[in-house]
């Protein structure tokens, strides 16, 4: 009959598409091995040949000796590891969560060495775990100055009018302090590019008041630093179009820290670096530069000048594309850790699977999970306006506004390297620099009040309401960010 469709069970199809997915998770990285496919794209693996890649660096430490490994589960694999060495964290864009912050400070304390090297991704969210668990641990001391952490600054892009490689964006390192004796006379130019620097944060106690207070790694306590001809450049458009110049708000003329080295109490050793550029392989091979002596030196440092030591390579966090055999091992090892990790679901882990292949899987209606990761906040553009045109057809206005208010405070975050925190602070923030808008202060807050209002649900809005709070947010935002 006309209009009649013959359809498939749909459990039977669900259980169809799982077990063939299943399958191609796999069985892919197998045939892939065997056939011999080098489709290893993602930046900072060991495994890439490409320019951003770590195979050279790979390949000079296996001739001096290392042991390289690879975790592709996830750090907390490190508990179950019996033996130490060095864990390297290079270029991560995947958050990490507390219980591999747990993990990572036990192999510290079993005589470990981190390395950790990043610019503007997700190092911070592993580094806010650990200080997290050391600085309740500085609470009850007693102490008026807490340490709540040494981060990678975010917001901006360190540039070096003096020493530099074609532009600002490419400073070349001249300045060592190695207090431990790293480097010796081994290092003397390391050539950089587009590097973040390092911020130190703490908390102040006085008279009973609270404060806390975030500045930039001093150079002078820094293993690397740039001259004091640098600033940190909060627009990074005009860092690639090398047309960058100071702005009055951007912090400049000082000496600022890429690099970080602290030997711990219990024998293990902590570097961080704020740039994996400096070891990728279109740098580390360049002969006027001295990128690898740099490397192994602090490889060399980390190690406790042993070569029979084994170095773990984080690739758990890296951004594998789907085509790449990494991608559905790490999902298959990610599974298996989980499982195996959890002490509630690994007893009915069987019963689960089982129950799965007979069929009765759990219809969720109406869940849409939504996985936002530091590819969206790059294209924020076209993925902010998609999402409030979805809004707006759904006649979700609230869910509209909350965007809105998340995608304009984070850019005043960007555009004047502002601490990220909360809405309202932001903008006092911003305020304090750009006295050009003091007259605008009623104007600008009672904007962001009425949105945040929206955005949580505390006034209603209707779609003419809308409308008219879409014409002044274009307003308020040529205001704020020209």
């Amino acid at each position: 009959m006309r209009g009649e469709r013959t359809k498939m069970p749909k459990k039977y199809t669900v259980i169809k598409v799982l077990f063939y997915l299943l399958i191609i998770i796999i069985t892919y990285p197998i045939i892939a091995s065997v056939l011999g496919f080098n489709v290893n794209s993602t930046p900072f693996s060991i495994y890439n040949n490409g320019g951003n890649g770590l195979s050279y660096l790979a390949n000079e430490l296996r001739d001096n000796g290392y042991d390289l490994k690879t975790i592709l589960s996830s750090l907390k694999i490190l508990r179950s590891i019996n033996t130490t060495g060095v864990l390297a964290i290079i270029a991560p864009t995947i958050k990490y969560d507390i219980q591999e912050a747990i993990a990572v400070i036990d192999f510290l304390n079993r005589g470990g060495s981190l390395l950790i090297v990043d610019d503007f991704y997700a190092s911070n969210s592993l580094l806010g775990n650990i200080w997290l668990i050391f600085s309740i641990a500085q609470v009850f001391t007693g102490q008026d100055i807490i340490l709540e952490g040494i981060y990678f600054n975010t917001t901006a892009v360190l540039m070096d009018a003096r020493s530099f490689y074609k532009t600002p964006a490419n400073p070349v390192i001249i300045n060592f302090n190695d207090y431990y004796g790293i480097l010796g006379n081994r290092v003397r130019r390391v050539l950089t590019s587009f590097p973040s620097s390092l911020s130190l944060k703490v908390r102040v106690n006085i008279n009973g008041s609270s404060k806390e207070l975030i500045t930039s790694l001093p150079g002078e306590i820094s293993l690397l630093s740039s001259t004091e001809n640098s600033w940190l450049e909060t627009d990074l458009e005009s860092a690639i179009k090398n047309t960058a110049k100071p702005d009055p708000w951007e912090w400049g003329g000082a000496s600022f820290g890429l690099g970080l080295a602290i030997e711990l109490p219990n024998g293990g050793k902590l570097v961080m670096i704020s740039d994996p550029d400096i070891f990728s392989n279109k740098l580390i091979k360049l002969p006027d530069f001295d990128n690898l002596r740099f490397v192994l030196s602090i490889m060399d440092w980390l190690a406790d000048g042993r070569n029979d030591v084994t170095i773990f390579f984080d690739e758990a966090h890296l951004p594998h594309m789907m085509y790449d055999p990494l991608l559905s091992l790490s999902i298959w090892f990610k599974l298996i850790t989980e499982v195996s990790s959890s002490w509630i679901i690994a007893p009915i882990a069987p019963i689960i699977a089982i129950i799965t292949l007979l069929g009765y899987v759990p219809r969720l209606k109406g869940f849409r999970p939504r996985l936002f990761s530091r590819v969206e906040r790059v294209l924020e553009n076209s993925w902010t306006k998609s999402r409030i045109r979805w809004y707006i057809r759904s006649r979700d206005f609230k869910q509209a506004c909350s965007v809105i208010l998340d995608h304009l405070i984070y850019s005043i975050i960007r555009r004047y390297g502002l601490q990220e925190t909360e809405w309202d602070q932001v903008i006092e923030d911003l305020l304090s620099r750009r006295v050009d808008l003091t007259s605008y202060r009623y104007r600008i807050m009672a904007f962001m009040n009425r949105l945040h209002d929206y955005s949580v649900g505390k006034k209603k809005i209707k779609e003419d309401e809308f409308l008219e709070l879409l014409e002044e947010y274009k307003d308020v935002k040529a205001l704020i960010l020209g």
